[in-house]
């Protein structure tokens, strides 16, 4: 482990923050994703390890986009982070059968990820709470797994029960609990190893993504456009939800500039993500669009922060500076489809900062925020 003078908290200050201004970005040209691309671009999202201050992509890819089901870790405590495979995909030869649950080695299909990995602290565990568009025919996975951080093991399956049809995916993990909500109002009792529904879904209709957890307020926030894959109502809808208490309360945003932009950028696929330093959220896409009809521009310096009042909540557009960011992945013609960033876009505590892989060829970008 690389060795520095100076510390954020506990951990060390890497040759690659130093220096970073508040509200700068800063392309990583060591993060680009040196694997297939698609496991990436193909909706493929990451869960953040604290102990190991590393981002971690567990069985991305699926449809067929990639069968490919490695897991790769990107160690953040290092002076140039890149990615490196922990655990070896299943060999392309004929052992990576369509359309199951498990490959003939027993490792979980590939899948796409969207927001569906989880880091559980009490297992020491990154989980993956069932699975959509796996490989190849873009079905779905009820199956729950988890690969170790310290062996970089997959566990045998049906360690973990089955998240069935109808459940949803899981969304939000608390991690003080290691409890696990799903889009569907079901939630997974870490400490017994239990699926229950605890009453009616936690969050109104619409909601699907993205939820990022409020370890200051203890609640799970939502903020999205439409029903966030661009087929629902063109509306924002914006709510927390008291895990505790089953408490959902309806937030209100004020007008502003920024929020007639959110509408008209018609964000997709978007990310969210809380800085418990700043007691702030931030909302990201990196596009403008249609909808479920296209991108229509990129935009990948415009980056929302909103900011709780009492009650109304504040949007606001940031003012950044530094690197331009590479373009959140989008592709063909007429129109232009973007898979969004997903959970790809994450806030970093022990850097005081965010960090989003926008592709699966381009670097990624840090941008501090305190």
């Amino acid at each position: 482990m690389a060795s520095y003078a100076l510390r954020i908290g506990h951990v060390p200050v890497p040759a690659w923050r130093v220096g970073l201004a508040v509200n700068s970005i800063k392309n990583l040209a060591s993060t680009a994703w040196p694997y297939q691309a698609s496991i990436i671009n193909a909706w493929g999202g990451f869960a953040y390890v604290p102990e190991i201050t590393s981002l971690i992509s567990p069985a991305n890819g699926g449809h067929n986009d990639s069968s490919d089901n490695r897991v790769a870790r990107l160690n953040f405590n290092a002076t140039s982070p890149a990615w490196t495979t922990v655990n070896e995909p299943t060999p392309d030869n004929g052992s990576r059968t369509p359309n199951v649950e498990y490959y003939t080695d027993g490792k979980p299909i590939s899948r796409h990820g969207y927001r569906h990995c989880h880091y559980i602290p009490q297992r020491r565990r990154v989980m993956l709470f069932a699975g959509f568009g796996t490989f190849d025919s873009g079905g779905a996975s009820e199956a729950v797994d988890g690969v170790s951080i310290d062996t970089w093991a997959w566990d045998a399956a049906g360690t973990w029960p089955d998240l069935t049809s109808g459940r949803g995916y899981g969304q939000i993990v608390i991690p003080s609990s290691g409890n696990v909500w799903t889009n569907g109002g079901w939630l997974w009792n870490q400490a017994a190893n239990t699926w229950s529904q605890p009453g009616t879904q936690q969050m109104s209709g619409n909601t699907r993504a993205p939820w990022t957890w409020d370890s200051t307020d203890n609640v799970i926030f939502n903020l999205q456009w439409s029903d966030d894959w661009g087929f629902g109502p063109d509306a924002i809808t914006c709510q927390k939800f008291d895990p505790t208490t089953g408490a959902r309360t309806t937030i209100t945003i004020n007008s502003s500039s920024a929020l007639t932009q959110l509408l008209a950028d018609e964000p997709t696929y978007a990310a969210l993500t809380y800085d418990n330093h700043l007691n702030c959220y931030y909302f990201y896409s990196g596009h403008e669009s249609n909808g479920a009809s296209g991108v229509t521009a990129q935009v990948p310096s415009r980056i929302y922060k909103i900011t709780k009042g009492s009650p109304n909540y504040d949007i606001s557009i940031m003012t950044v500076t530094g690197d331009t960011p590479a373009n959140v992945y989008a592709s063909g013609t007429g129109p232009v489809y973007s898979t969004g960033p997903n959970s790809r876009f994450l806030y970093l505590p022990e850097y005081t900062g965010i960090y989003c892989q926008p592709n699966g060829t381009d670097p990624g970008w840090f941008m501090r925020t305190s």
